[in-house]
């Protein structure tokens, strides 16, 4: 008896009619580098003395959903349990080129420790201060106003490397990643 309850729960467990959720649509959502921005290099810190660090890497990306295509900047925290944080630019080439040049205004034109939040392409609260004519850092804020990512630093020459890697090489490899998950 108590095997015929076992096999009955196992029956019961396995069939796919009971069960909480239906898969209606598979789909990879796969993440492409498109290139890296920052080398990650090591860095002195004057102020310890002689104790280096490790700068964290920075790279364009395109992140292919079912339903849209999204390019962004992935980057990498200080806090190596961090998972690297995506802020999204545009669904196209060209909105990510126009984000990156408006971010490049915000900084050139704006007085220094002035920040503005912004909503990235994925629906990410985004705050941008800028710390020099060169550098602004970025922290990403959730629905409740606490921080998810602190302190992550962009500078102008990473800005301007993402917008040249923004080209028909990036448009080729994104296309083919495409075609590749339609099979």
């Amino acid at each position: 008896m108590k095997n015929l309850f076992i096999l009955v729960l196992i029956v019961l467990v396995l069939n796919p009619g009971y069960s909480q959720i239906k898969i209606q649509e598979s789909y990879t959502n796969e993440l492409i580098v498109i290139g890296t921005i920052s080398a990650g290099a090591m860095a002195m810190n004057v102020l310890a003395g002689s104790n280096t660090e490790k700068l964290p890497n920075h790279s364009l990306y395109c992140r292919i959903f079912k339903d849209k295509t999204t390019y962004g900047i992935l980057m990498e925290t200080k806090n190596r349990f961090d998972d690297n944080f995506e802020f999204a630019l545009g669904t196209s080439i060209d909105k990510a080129k126009e984000s990156i040049n408006t971010i490049l205004e915000f900084m050139a034109t704006k007085p220094l420790d002035t920040s503005i939040e912004v909503k990235d392409e994925d629906n990410r609260l985004v705050q941008i201060t800028i710390d020099s004519r060169k550098s602004c850092r970025l922290k990403a804020i959730d629905a409740n106003g606490a921080i998810i990512v602190d302190e992550v630093y962009l500078t102008k020459r990473n800005f301007n490397r993402a917008l040249r890697l923004l080209d028909e090489r990036a448009e080729s490899k994104v296309n083919s990643a495409i075609r590749k998950n339609m099979e």
